[in-house]
């Protein structure tokens, strides 16, 4: 599944976004290993995760103009994860490589 959709964002947005999307993808699941303990000891927000997770608390938009992300208005997120994750995003997606 992960390779079709690999395919599918180099198909849309061309190799390099693709490839950004990738390292924002394996970055967000590093935080969310590194916060473990964080999410592991919250409820879920819905009935198929059994914990929370940090893919419950953010959105990111895709379109012609390019990539955006922005977090839920009802998230509750620890400041201190939001601001890695917002970091992350503006290292792979703002910075000219």
């Amino acid at each position: 599944m992960e390779e079709m959709s690999e395919k599918l964002n180099e198909l849309s947005f061309g190799k390099e976004a693709s490839e950004k999307i990738e390292e924002f993808k394996e970055g967000l699941a590093k935080i969310e290993s590194e916060y473990s303990e964080y999410f592991t000891n919250r409820k879920p927000t819905n009935d198929f995760d059994k914990n929370d997770r940090l893919h419950n608390h953010f959105i990111p938009i895709t379109d012609k103009n390019g990539i955006a992300f922005n977090f839920l208005a009802e998230s509750d997120l620890d400041e201190t994860i939001r601001k890695e994750c917002e970091n992350l995003f503006a290292n792979i997606f703002n910075n000219q490589k």
